[in-house]
């Protein structure tokens, strides 16, 4: 047992909170989440700062937004000049400023980049580690090998591919090349836990299998298994217009598996949240023999949700729709237990929370997130309005209220999705969220006024996080100087 407190962060990828029995939902996905969320602090009412992984886990590990940081893109698509823009600014991160505390830090994720500052061990693809031996390099999967095995799958007649046997047996052959399975990262932080010693740790863990193609067992599977799938588009149809093609071959795993529609992916969905939700029963398992679970702040949450079929989007996380931005965030080993925070919290606050809880406040002065804490003791946060930004598929903007969604696109040029070839829900959008929660009816036409007020305010706030970017740029250049 360590006299600090201990920090674990779980990121699981794609992960919407309506999917989690905790969040009201009917199905059993995740009964580990469940039973700790009874004795853990509930935010019911979590959002994301965007709706790309890249650019979340930037403000997760930050406590700034987007507009502050700089990186407002996502993967492939991201500028030069937004990274340099972020490496000038200098912005310190979590594991960065733990590990300054004394806290050995382990990132067991493979984005790379900057998301690997501050960690002493990162199990990544684009990075060689050198810290305590404990450094690997990942080979990255056959993408020869998996179109071969897409091809023979092709070819061969329904009554074969569908067999449960050969689906069983092209699982377990897409498993081998795959580097971030759950399972795998799982016996990875495991191990690094049983080396750590007795130094006080950070460690973040990333899963990845709740992303589209969505990985679990054929166990699992079978669990959600849809009974009936007639009526329910294949998903050839409801990808026959996506562009590029690229993004159509994210479902050829699941075909591969004899997956053919929209309700068998919505269970593959399900059956992943609980493939991941088994290896956290077996990592806590792990923790609570070695002694160190009730020494560990442990932190779940998403970088961002997932549509499986709302408002015309299947199986991706674009729009700024509730169910691309209402996220899990569960706090287990607080002073609070088994209490539920209603009003909204966003990821940037993460970093303040996290730093105060462990006697760190100091740091967090000028972040853009606040800490949680007054909001934990009080059960209630007073923010009155979140802000969320997308700019991977589309570039749109978005400001929530308890009552209002406002969304609208700054580039009408950029409004147009370059995965489904549309605009979605037009270049200007305002819900009733109290009349209309699933945000069906588009009223901005009606409510003018309402809309030039709340786009008033998300232009005012995106403006000071930009100049608050500048500034910490500026600070650096002078300290940089100075020195």
């Amino acid at each position: 047992m360590t006299e600090k407190l201990n920090v674990l962060l779980i990121i699981i990828d794609a992960l919407r909170a309506g999917n989690l029995p905790c969040y009201g939902y009917s199905k059993n996905t995740a009964p580990t989440i469940d039973k700790i969320s009874r004795n853990a602090v509930v935010f019911e009412d979590a959002y994301s700062t965007t709706n790309s992984t890249d650019i979340s886990l930037t403000s997760i590990m930050t406590g700034y937004y987007p507009a502050t940081h700089g990186i407002r893109a996502h993967g492939a698509g991201i500028p030069r000049e937004f990274i340099a823009d972020f490496t000038a600014k200098r912005i310190r991160t979590l594991p960065e400023y733990l590990r300054d505390a004394g806290y050995r830090t382990y990132g067991i994720d493979w984005l790379g980049r900057w998301h690997t500052r501050g960690f002493d061990f990162y199990l990544g693809l684009e990075k060689k580690t050198t810290t305590g031996g404990m450094g690997e390099r990942t080979s990255s999967p056959s993408r020869l090998a998996k179109n071969i095995l897409r091809r023979v799958t092709k070819a061969l007649p329904d009554s074969i591919t569908h067999s449960r046997k050969l689906s069983s047996l092209r699982r377990r052959y897409m498993d081998l090349l795959s580097p971030i399975l759950g399972s795998r990262l799982t016996e990875r932080a495991i191990a690094t836990l049983k080396q750590n010693g007795d130094k006080p740790f950070f460690m973040l863990i990333h899963y990845w299998d709740t992303h589209i193609p969505y990985r679990t067992t054929d166990e699992i599977y079978e669990e959600f298994k849809p009974s009936d799938i007639d009526s329910s588009p294949t998903l050839e149809e409801i990808s026959r217009n996506w562009l590029p093609v690229r993004r159509r071959t994210y479902l050829n795993y699941a075909r591969i598996l004899g997956i053919r529609t929209v309700a068998e992916m919505k269970a593959l969905y399900d059956a992943a949240i609980r493939y991941v939700d088994n290896n956290l029963q077996k990592l806590f398992t792990f923790m609570q023999d070695a002694g160190i679970y009730d020494n560990t702040l442990i932190i779940i949450t998403s970088d961002h949700g997932e549509s499986l079929d709302e408002h015309g989007v299947y199986f991706a996380h674009h729009t700024l729709y509730d169910p691309t931005i209402h996220v899990p965030l569960i706090i287990v080993n607080l002073n609070e237990k088994g209490k539920r925070v209603k009003g909204f919290v966003q990821h940037v606050d993460l970093v303040p929370t996290i730093l105060e809880t462990l006697g760190m406040d100091v740091k967090i002065k000028n972040l853009d997130g606040t800490s949680l804490v007054p909001f934990i003791n009080s059960g209630k946060s007073d923010k009155s309005f979140i802000i969320v930004e997308e700019a991977a598929s589309e570039r749109k903007l978005a400001i929530r209220t308890h009552i209002w969604k406002h969304i609208y696109a700054p580039d009408p040029a950029r409004a147009v999705c370059k995965w489904c070839r549309t605009i979605h829900g037009g270049e200007q959008e305002l819900y009733n969220l109290r009349d209309d929660p699933a945000e069906i009816k588009n009223i901005v036409e009606h409510e003018e006024e309402v809309a030039k007020e709340l786009r008033s305010i998300l232009d005012e706030s995106l403006r000071s996080f930009e100049r608050k970017g500048e500034r910490l740029k500026l600070m650096n250049k002078i300290r940089k100087m100075l020195t």
